[in-house]
């Protein structure tokens, strides 16, 4: 049996829109994978990420999807709870309003500026990944700042 590469998955990254294994461009997202043999880090696309260290058996290829989804499904939570917390602060500030439907139940909340809802969700997620001492403290933020 071949020796594989040993390989840890750092994340998820929108800072690259280009594969460093195959070079495939336009990527919404690659992989932060740090190469533990030679610890260079690089960025693949997902298809190149799961098979980065040349994986022969299943097992290990499933391990590697399991890991690689466990960092996008990160993300994603990530993305969800920042959009959770732009709106509970702009739905506070009744700075949006409420679609109905025929029912006259409450369907859609929809800000009054996409544009500071999309930046205030943005703050949040990046407020998310900064250490303790340098996050922004939202409870006293002022939403006219936007």
């Amino acid at each position: 049996m071949n020796e594989h590469r040993k390989i840890k998955v750092l994340g998820i990254s929108t800072d690259h829109d280009q594969c460093e294994c195959c070079g495939k461009e336009g990527l919404k997202k690659t992989v932060t994978i740090l190469d533990l043999d030679s610890g260079v880090t690089v960025n693949y696309g997902v298809v190149c990420a799961a098979k980065a260290d040349k994986y022969d058996g299943l097992e290990a290829w499933k391990a590697a999807k399991k890991e690689i989804n466990k960092a996008v499904n990160k993300e994603k939570d990530l993305w969800n709870q920042a959009y959770s917390y732009a709106f509970r602060m702009l739905a506070k500030a009744k700075m949006g309003y409420w679609e109905y439907n025929e029912k006259g139940q409450a369907t859609k909340w929809i800000p009054e500026s996409r544009e500071k809802y999309e930046k205030l969700a943005q703050m949040f997620y990046e407020n998310f990944n900064k250490p303790l001492g340098e996050k922004i403290r939202m409870d006293k933020f002022d939403l006219n700042t936007l």
